[in-house]
């Protein structure tokens, strides 16, 4: 397989940024590296996201709300893997396709419809602890209703948003090279990276309302030091113990979305400055590779912070991984069939 790739000029009248030519570039090394990353990632993300829904699936444990929507989380993370990555690969090593409309604009719409569902599946996840700690007390009754609404709308969402570029908001010419910075439109690209930050933004928030309430009930309990639990008056909410539990649930949520700010920043802010600051050319096509690598490895990463850091998760992964041997928490488990 050879692999000899040069990003050749590109005549776009119709677009006042693209005024110089992308000075030719061997690829082949660099599309090794690329290939490299995405299979290594690949195996993580599949193997990791599977022992997420398989852990939700069969331990009745993990079926509250929270985990559900995790659920969620797991499942764009493993269609990123398992879907987009492939034809990643499919797309670097067959070169002849970068020629094609249909094929280069398929591999957008993967990509921000597996994006645009995880970030709207930790928004919703952010959502669920801010009621959960600020309003303890809202009536859930009709919850898998919610979640079903809420879950089938982030995915509604995501796949118009990644679909946008292949229904005619794209700048595709004959001979163009797929890439992102040329073949969508300027608007479009501004439309992902506004709905990345006001996502950030209403994360944020909720997280800081989270937090600013955590700090008043700590104070509450330190200011009624020889309060006991049952004498704490009813507008004092007190850290029992499915209190705590909540805010620990809460603290994991925030490393999960802090991680995917990490990995995900970068590439956004790319987008965002590309936009308006840079000149195209064959080093920011790269740039733009490996920051989209980076979060790509995102969804690798989720199943390992539960495992570190929850243990509930970590429990149901022993027991999975061991076909039941390692578990012990005995009778505590309820292993259901999915």
């Amino acid at each position: 397989m050879t692999m000899n790739y040069t990003v050749t000029e590109v005549n776009l009248n119709h677009t006042e940024w693209w005024t110089d030519r992308i000075k030719a570039v061997p690829y082949d090394s660099l599309m090794t590296y690329f290939l490299i990353i995405d299979y290594i990632i690949i195996v993580p993300i599949i193997v990791g996201n599977l022992l997420i829904l398989i852990s939700i699936c069969r331990y009745q444990r993990l079926r509250t709300r929270m985990h559900i929507l995790i659920g969620n989380l797991a499942v764009s993370d493993l269609l990123l893997g398992a879907i987009f990555i492939p034809y990643d690969i499919l797309f670097m090593t067959n070169l002849e396709f970068t020629s094609n409309m249909y094929i280069c604009l398929t591999r957008t719409a993967l990509l921000y419809t597996f994006l645009g569902a995880s970030v709207l599946n930790l928004l919703a996840i952010s959502f669920e602890r801010y009621i959960s700690i600020i309003h303890p007390l809202y009536p859930w009754e009709h919850s898998k209703f919610i979640l079903v609404g809420i879950i089938s709308a982030s995915w509604i969402f995501s796949a118009t948003l990644g679909l946008l570029p292949l229904l005619g908001w794209n700048n595709w010419e004959t001979g163009m090279p797929c890439d992102m910075a040329l073949v969508l439109t300027k608007p479009y690209r501004n439309l992902i990276f506004l709905f990345y930050l006001l996502s950030l933004i209403a994360n944020f928030v909720m997280y800081v309302k989270v937090v600013r309430s955590a700090l008043r009930h700590i104070r509450a309990i330190e200011a009624h030091p020889s309060l006991k639990s049952n004498s704490v008056p009813v507008n004092i909410v007190s850290l029992s113990r499915p209190t705590k539990k909540n805010y620990k649930k809460t603290k994991l949520m925030m490393l999960l979305l802090g991680v995917f700010a990490l990995c995900w920043g970068p590439y956004m802010i790319l987008v965002f400055i590309d936009n308006f600051f840079l000149e195209e050319s064959s080093d920011l096509m790269t740039a733009r590779k490996f920051v989209s690598a980076l979060g790509m490895l995102n969804s690798g990463l989720n199943w390992i912070i539960f495992g570190l850091k929850n243990s509930t998760f970590r429990s149901a992964f022993k027991d999975i991984l061991t076909c039941g041997h390692a578990s012990s928490e005995g009778s505590l488990w309820t292993s259901t069939t999915c």
